[in-house]
């Protein structure tokens, strides 16, 4: 038997070739077990992911236009308070002209109510102080002249 020697790192026989067809065998399996599935799984949640960042955007703008219309029905309700609050105003305006001009003609009616009657007591106190000084005449007299006057 002859012994072969050789010095060279790589020698290239039957067992390179074995190990060449099992090393392909080994990568076919593993990609078919292992790389495969885990691409699916990643291309799956990559699409998933997709899909959250589409259904955050269909949101927000959902939000933006709510916001939107929420604004929109605030500065409307803020223009019908005021108009409201003007017809109140109006309103308690023409109610407060009317008590006003009520009062006034109240007023005015008490008032010449009560010249009258001030008027008739004063003609009844000129007329009871004429009769009262007549009499007090008549009674000076009678005491001055001391005789009865007629």
């Amino acid at each position: 038997m002859e012994i072969v020697s050789n010095i060279a790192l790589i020698s290239i026989n039957e067992t390179m070739v074995v190990q060449l067809v099992s090393f392909l065998i080994f990568v076919f399996i593993i990609n078919r077990v292992m790389f495969r599935p885990l691409r699916e799984t990643m291309s799956e949640r990559d699409r998933f992911m997709e899909g959250i960042h589409q259904d955050i955007t269909t949101a927000r703008q959902q939000l933006e236009e709510v916001m939107k219309r929420l604004q929109d029905r605030e500065s409307d309700a803020e223009f019908e308070a005021q108009r409201v609050k003007s017809e109140i105003d109006a309103a308690a305006d023409q109610a407060a002209a009317l008590v006003l001009t009520t009062a006034r003609e109240e007023v005015t009616a008490l008032t010449h109510r009560t010249e009258v009657d001030v008027n008739a007591m004063l003609t009844a106190a000129a007329n009871s102080m004429e009769t009262e000084a007549r009499r007090l005449t008549v009674f000076i007299m009678e005491k001055v002249l001391d005789r009865k006057v007629a």
